[in-house]
């Protein structure tokens, strides 16, 4: 993305205390994956595809977060990382995709409400021949609105 260092100047001015504006996901997600304490979100961008999020779910997100918060590395690590049946792990590398994942999201639709009762939005999309499925909480309010990734399974 070519917004991306100008916008996260930007915000490591005024949120860096909540929010990781310049680690790389890759690098993020590893460092999460070998220390618990990393808890903040990353930033990743903005939901670019916005209206077909719209038009799948009826949820405006227009201006929303893309986010990728400290514990959920270590939850696919944990829960979806050796399931097997036709799903690989996921890498830190791949953690690098989600961007594409979200914009390029072939299938979108509504998914269950989150453990808060929040909105989520489940995407499917093929990168590199396997299909990378998404569910991103919805966080609404004027300070925290964004999509945040819950939960990442890749099918091959």
């Amino acid at each position: 993305m070519t917004y991306r260092d100008a916008i996260a100047r930007l915000l490591s001015r005024d949120c860096n205390r909540y929010i990781n504006a310049k680690d790389q996901a890759a690098e993020f997600a590893a460092k999460a994956l070998n220390d618990t304490t990393v808890i903040e979100p990353l930033w990743m961008g903005f939901v670019e595809n916005f209206a077909d999020v719209q038009a799948a779910t009826g949820l405006d997100l227009k201006g929303y977060m893309v986010l990728l918060p400290g514990d959920t590395p270590r939850h696919v690590e944990k829960v979806h990382g050796n399931d097997g049946k036709g799903q690989r792990p996921a890498t830190p590398a791949d953690y690098d995709k989600l961007p594409r994942a979200l914009a390029e999201a072939e299938k979108i639709r509504s998914g269950e409400p989150s453990r808060k009762g929040n909105s989520t939005v489940v995407t499917d999309t093929a990168i590199d021949g396997e299909t990378y499925h998404c569910v991103w909480e919805v966080l609404p309010g004027k300070r925290s609105r964004a999509l945040a990734l819950t939960t990442l399974v890749i099918k091959t």
